[in-house]
C-alpha cells in the first residue's frame, strides 16, 4: 500500500491510509479521499483562498471523522477543493491545520453523503499509524 488507496464494499467507498506521525495519517486520509472525490489530477491552491481548521476531540478516530466531513462540506457546498494541508499541530486527539483551497468547476466524481465511524480504528504496527474509513455513498 503506498499512503493511502480507496476500496469498494457493498454499497460503501472506503480509503486505507497511513502516517509516521498524525500529520501525515491526517494528510493521506484528505489525499486519498481528494482520490476519490477528484480523482488524481492534482490542481494549484489559490493564493487568497485559505481556511484554518482547528477541532479538538476525544480521539484519532474523532478528528479523522470531522476532518473528512469538513473536506466533503467545502467540495459540495462550498465548491473548494482542499490542495494542500499546513499543519501546525497534530496528535490523537487535535488538529490545528491551514487548508489551502482551489474552486472548483464541476461536481465531484461521487456523491458520498457522509463519513461514518464504521469499523474506524487507528492502530499503530512497525512505526506506522494505520487507519481505514467508509464513506456512505
Amino acid at each position: 500500500m503506498k499512503n493511502y488507496e480507496t476500496f469498494s464494499t457493498t454499497g460503501d467507498i472506503g480509503i486505507r491510509f497511513r502516517g509516521r506521525d498524525f500529520a501525515g495519517l491526517y494528510g493521506n486520509a484528505v489525499a486519498g479521499l481528494n482520490a476519490l472525490l477528484f480523482g488524481t489530477s492534482t490542481i494549484q491552491p489559490e493564493a487568497s483562498n485559505s481556511q484554518r481548521f482547528q477541532f479538538k476531540g476525544d480521539s484519532a478516530e474523532n478528528v479523522l471523522v470531522n476532518l473528512l466531513a469538513e473536506v466533503l462540506s467545502l467540495a459540495y457546498q462550498k465548491q473548494q477543493r482542499l490542495v494542500a494541508m499546513e499543519v501546525s499541530s497534530a496528535d490523537s486527539s487535535s488538529l490545528d491545520a491551514n487548508f489551502r483551497l482551489a474552486a472548483i468547476a464541476a461536481v465531484p466524481a461521487i456523491d458520498i453523503k457522509a463519513v461514518t465511524y464504521h469499523k474506524l480504528r487507528v492502530v499503530e504496527k512497525n512505526g506506522l499509524k494505520k487507519a481505514s474509513v467508509l464513506f456512505d455513498i
